[in-house]
């Protein structure tokens, strides 16, 4: 597999982290707000808010899972090129370090991607 590859597949995992995460996330507020004990005369309104919430969440959720299936699906596509390209060239491995660098040098993802601190 190549270096790219694998680096577009854990671009893939953080889109998968962030998207169980927000789901985990909306789970949690949803039993929070079927749970707690509503002193406040403004206590509809904030329900309603809070689950409109919930679902903006789990709505982000599920478009964060399909951004990770569509990046798994270019990850793929780029591992078979440089798999067709290699073979043409008769060249295996060199190619995939040709255009990325070897293995050695690979990027790692930014911490603040994984946090989601930086827009990806």
């Amino acid at each position: 597999m190549s270096s790219l590859a694998d680096d577009i597949r854990a671009q893939a995992r953080v889109a998968r982290t962030v998207g169980t995460s927000l789901s985990t996330t909306a789970s949690n507020t949803r039993t929070k707000i079927t749970t707690m004990h509503w002193k406040s005369t403004s206590a509809d309104f904030c329900r309603q808010k809070l689950t409109e919430f919930t679902r903006i969440m789990d709505q982000r959720s599920a478009d964060a899972h399909a951004l990770a299936a569509k990046i798994d699906a270019h990850a793929a596509s780029v591992e078979s090129r440089v798999d067709t390209i290699e073979a043409i060239a008769g060249l295996p491995g060199r190619v995939a370090d040709a255009v990325t660098g070897p293995p050695a040098q690979s990027r790692p993802i930014p911490t603040e991607a994984i946090r989601g601190g930086a827009a990806w």
